[in-house]
């Protein structure tokens, strides 16, 4: 039974993590978005966060005008599982990126 309450985009782009490990250090990672919605987003990577851990997550978009900077959507979450067997390595991450329109450059 599908429990999203947004639609997901399979789009892949650049993420960069951080999150604190049991001994309370500073963690960081990155990989991939597989998928993305405004609720969260499944991130391939080779470093993976336990499951639950509070995380920092920043999904870098690209910008279509060339003479301007990247977007960055930025948000904290926690870890919902991680999949560790099988052919791809990653992890789900429940965040919230509703403030997407606040980045967003206004249409003329």
């Amino acid at each position: 039974m599908e429990r999203r309450r947004s639609s997901r985009f399979r789009v892949q782009l650049p993420v960069v993590t951080e999150w604190t490990d049991a001994e309370g250090r500073a963690q960081f990672g990155g990989g991939f978005t597989r998928d993305v919605c405004l609720r969260g987003a499944f991130v391939i990577s080779s470093k993976l966060p336990p499951e639950a851990a509070m995380i920092a997550v920043t999904v870098v978009l690209p910008n279509a005008r060339a003479d301007s900077q990247e977007l960055r959507l930025c948000s904290r979450g926690s870890v919902m599982r991680v999949e560790q067997g099988g052919p791809t390595l990653g992890y789900a991450v429940s965040c919230d990126f509703t403030d997407i329109e606040d980045i967003l450059p206004e249409q003329s």
